[in-house]
C-alpha cells in the first residue's frame, strides 16, 4: 500500500530528516525509543511540525503536545527511527527501499525494492545514508549488506528509472552509485551477504564491500556491455585488480554469469554457504571483526585503501611519513597497550577504541 504525500508531509519528511542528521544523532546515547526523546528535542520537533503547517489539537504527548495527522506521526516516528531514505516522487511506501537494523555492534542494511532490488538515484542516496551512519556511529563496528528475498541481491541500475528519464550520469550522491561504490572512507568493514543474482551494478556493489559471503545459488555478472554500457561504477577498476587480466576481460566483455563457487575459486568471495545459513555466516564474520580492536581494524582498512596499487617500497614510505592518521593514532592508543597487557595477564582485552 502506498500513501500519496501532501506538500506539507513531504516537508516534514525533509525537515525531520535534517533534524535527525544535525541534532538527533549527537544525542543517540539518550534516544533509544520515541518516548525517551529529551524535552528540548521534542520541542524542536514540534517546531518543525509548526513550520510544516501540521500543528493542531491532538499531537501525541511524547512529541510535546499539539497535533499531527496520523500519517505525519508515522513519518516523524520513521525518521526518528533513522529510516534510511524514501522512494522518489510523491509517494512513500510502507516498505522502504532500504531497511536498516542494528544487531549489537553490527548495522544490517537490506536493499528491498521489488522485484529485483534495482538501484535508482533515491536508493543510492538512501544506501549512502545507511553507510554514513555506520561511519559516524562509534557504537557500530561493522556493516552487513544484503538483498531482500532469495532471487536477487541486486540487479544493478534500475532500467525502468532509466527508461523514465533518469540520466546515465545522474548524481547518485556522495557515495556514488548504490551509495558505497565511491564511499572510500567508511573506516569500518562492510560485508556483502549475496543472497541471489548480483548483476551489473549489483556485482559492482558486492565488489565495493570488504568481504563477501554468498549463498550457494548466487551468481555474479557484469552485464553492462550487453546493454550498450560499461561497468563504470567500479567493475572496470576493481575486477582487473583482483583477477588475472584475461579472466577479468572475459567477464567484462561477455557479461557471463559467474556461479558463486567459481567466484570463490578466484577469490572474489570469502565463503559460499547454503542460502539458509547466509546471514549466520555473515554475522559470524562481523562478530569476529567486532572482537578485534576498533582502531586496529580501522587502521588496517586505511592502510589497505591508501597502499592499493603501490609497490612495497612505496607502501612502507606511506607507513613512515605520517600521512596515515588512523594508523598513527592506533600506534599511540590505549588499545595498543591494552592488547599486550591483556595477553600478559591472560585475560580478554577490554577495547576502548582510543
Amino acid at each position: 500500500m502506498d500513501f500519496t504525500l501532501t506538500s506539507e508531509q513531504r516537508l516534514i519528511v525533509e525537515t525531520v530528516r535534517s533534524f535527525v542528521e544535525n541534532e538527533l544523532y549527537p544525542h543517540e546515547d539518550e534516544v533509544e525509543r520515541l518516548d525517551e526523546i529529551p524535552a528540548g528535542l521534542a520541542g524542536a520537533i514540534r517546531g518543525k511540525a509548526l513550520a510544516a503547517g501540521l500543528y493542531a489539537a491532538n499531537m501525541p504527548a511524547e512529541l510535546g503536545g499539539g497535533g499531527l495527522d496520523a500519517l505525519s506521526v508515522v513519518l516523524v516516528e520513521r525518521e526518528l527511527g533513522r529510516a534510511s531514505g524514501h522512494t522518489e516522487g510523491d509517494t512513500m511506501s510502507v516498505a522502504e527501499p532500504v531497511r536498516v537494523s542494528v544487531e549489537g555492534q553490527v548495522l544490517v542494511v537490506t536493499l528491498d525494492r521489488a522485484k529485483a532490488n534495482a538501484v535508482d538515484v533515491a536508493t543510492s542516496r538512501a544506501l549512502y545514508e545507511a553507510f554514513d551512519r555506520l561511519r559516524r556511529d562509534p557504537r557500530l563496528r561493522a556493516g552487513i549488506l544484503t538483498g531482500a528475498g532469495d532471487r536477487f541481491f541486486c540487479a544493478g541500475w534500475d532500467l525502468k528509472a532509466a527508461a523514465a528519464g533518469e540520466a546515465i550520469e545522474a548524481d547518485h550522491g556522495p557515495g556514488g552509485f548504490a551509495g558505497i561504490t565511491e564511499f572510500f572512507d567508511i573506516g569500518k568493514p562492510v560485508i556483502a551477504a549475496v543472497n541471489g543474482l548480483a548483476l551489473g551494478g549489483g556485482f559492482e556493489l558486492a565488489l565495493a564491500a570488504d568481504l563477501v559471503v554468498a549463498a550457494d545459488h548466487a551468481e555474479f555478472a557484469l552485464t553492462e556491455v550487453t546493454l550498450g554500457l560499461v561497468a563504470d561504477a567500479g567493475g572496470l577498476l576493481r575486477l582487473p585488480a583482483r583477477l588475472p587480466r584475461a579472466i577479468a576481460v572475459e567477464y567484462l566483455l561477455t557479461g557471463r554469469r559467474i556461479p558463486a563457487a567459481e567466484a570463490a575459486g578466484w577469490g572474489l568471495v570469502n565463503r559460499v554457504v547454503p542460502a539458509a545459513e547466509l546471514m549466520m555466516a555473515a554475522r559470524g564474520l562481523a562478530d569476529a571483526i567486532c572482537s578485534a580492536a576498533p582502531l586496529a581494524v580501522a587502521a588496517v582498512l586505511e592502510i589497505l585503501r591508501e597502499t592499493e596499487g603501490t609497490d612495497v617500497r612505496a607502501g612502507y614510505s606511506l607507513l613512515r611519513d605520517g600521512s596515515l592518521p588512523t594508523y598513527r593514532r592506533m600506534l599511540g592508543s590505549r588499545d595498543a597497550r591494552e592488547g599486550a597487557l591483556a595477553f600478559a595477564e591472560r585475560r580478554a582485552p577490554r577495547w576502548a577504541g582510543e
